[in-house]
């Protein structure tokens, strides 16, 4: 028994000795970044000197580990795009610091900045509002309010039957005639209600008393284009319903190339717009077949070539992001896709998708001549920084039109499917 105890007296010693004689060293091992992120086949050096009373281990097979004991105390090598972590080692037992290695692989974008006309036909019929039918009596009912539909409720079937658009939803009210049932959605929960359908004498046809719509169009910038899935993204944001504020659903839609014929210049209170034309002999793009809240999305019809970078540039993680200058791409008007200055000037980390990683303030004199900062319209630019694409602007500050919200392109590159 005394035997055990003097040995064990005696290892305590000597890790004390040995924490007294390295405590500058282990101090420094402790200071070092909790997590560190690499690209694929990327190397790591922990800036340390080995005394040889260190060692270190990775957590799984994607991380290779290899020592300098002249130049550092390890070299972590991602050979796979997987994160892992690192643990530093006393004496290989003790445990002094643990290193989070998020492994990145390269992905290249092809940056857009590109003026595109947005179509958009919903899923079912959008309500924005209930109204009331005058009957022969001179009574005004609203089927819809007693059956308790609210604006911003899709209406998705009819007596089972899918619902295309507004128009199928009259056509098969008016030939019901009797009650029948809506299924909808309203949020993210299913809803069914029963209505019976009032007889308007002014025309001879069966209403329900809401206001319905299930279509959209507008103006925005596209933000990139992935030519290993041919798939792009624009906007930054979802599009939604003007009276509803509801994120719209989407049955098809379409972008197209946009002109640009007028500018009406941001102020404080007022966001300013890119005012563009698109019509049927507008080039078509692509489809559309997702709107959330990191943009729209689709298929390309031909690949799209920026003409700044051709070739595409890699996709910066939001890590890499820096408070300092960058670049923004737009179209403000026949000259195409132009490159103006800004600067990001806040940055905030983010380890899961989210709106608003990043505040940019555009420094560009002729961009600020021109538009007055961030305008409605330019939603889906992208941002350029160290010659890699690092988010795409989504917002502008009401109060201040230099100023705007940067999402970072890894969320919205993470979206397509």
């Amino acid at each position: 028994m005394r035997s055990k105890i003097g040995k064990l007296l005696g290892i305590t010693a000597c890790l004390a000795l040995i924490l007294s004689n390295y405590t500058g060293q282990l101090r420094a091992i402790r200071l070092l970044e909790n997590d560190v992120h690499i690209q694929l086949d990327e190397s790591y050096t922990v800036p340390f000197s080995n005394s040889g009373l260190f060692t270190a281990d990775s957590s799984g097979k994607s991380m290779a580990v290899s020592f300098s004991r002249d130049e550092s105390l390890a070299r972590f090598t991602g050979s796979a795009p997987e994160d892992n972590h690192v643990t530093i080692r006393l004496l290989g037992m003790v445990p002094v610091k643990r290193i989070n290695v998020h492994v990145r692989d390269n992905v290249s974008l092809v940056p857009g900045g590109l003026s595109v006309g947005v179509t958009l036909h919903t899923r079912g019929a959008l309500v924005v509002g209930v109204s009331s039918v005058t009957l022969s009596n001179g009574e005004e009912v609203s089927p819809a309010a007693v059956a308790g539909v609210k604006a911003g409720d899709l209406i998705e079937k009819i007596n089972g039957v899918e619902i295309k658009n507004a128009a199928h939803l009259a056509q098969i009210c008016n030939e019901s005639k009797e009650e029948v049932v809506l299924t909808a959605a309203r949020g993210n929960e299913q809803i069914s209600m029963t209505m019976r359908p009032a007889f308007d004498p002014a025309d001879g046809q069966y209403r329900m008393g809401m206001w319905v719509r299930d279509s959209t169009a507008g103006v925005g910038t596209l933000s990139f284009y992935d030519p290993v899935s041919n798939r792009y993204s624009a906007l930054g944001h979802a599009i939604t319903d003007v009276d509803t504020r509801t994120d719209l659903t989407v049955r098809d839609g379409q972008i197209v190339q946009s002109t640009i014929v007028d500018i009406v210049q941001g102020a404080q209170g007022d966001p300013g717009e890119l005012r563009g034309t698109f019509g049927a002999a507008s080039l078509p793009l692509g489809t559309i077949e997702m709107n959330c809240q990191y943009g729209i999305y689709g298929r390309m019809y031909q690949p799209y070539r920026n003409p700044l970078y051709p070739d595409g540039i890699l996709m910066a993680y939001p890590e890499e992001a820096k408070v300092g200058p960058a670049q923004l791409l737009t179209t403000l008007s026949e000259d195409g896709v132009q490159a103006y200055d800004c600067r990001i000037i806040k940055v905030t980390p983010q380890s899961s998708p989210a709106q608003k990683g990043m505040v940019v303030e555009i420094t560009d004199a002729a961009l600020l001549k021109a538009t007055g900062g961030i305008v409605q319209g330019m939603s889906g630019s992208p941002v350029i920084q160290n010659k890699k694409l690092i988010g795409v602007i989504t917002h502008v500050f009401i109060n201040d039109p230099t100023k705007g919200y940067c999402m970072y392109a890894q969320w919205m590159k993470e979206q397509i499917p």
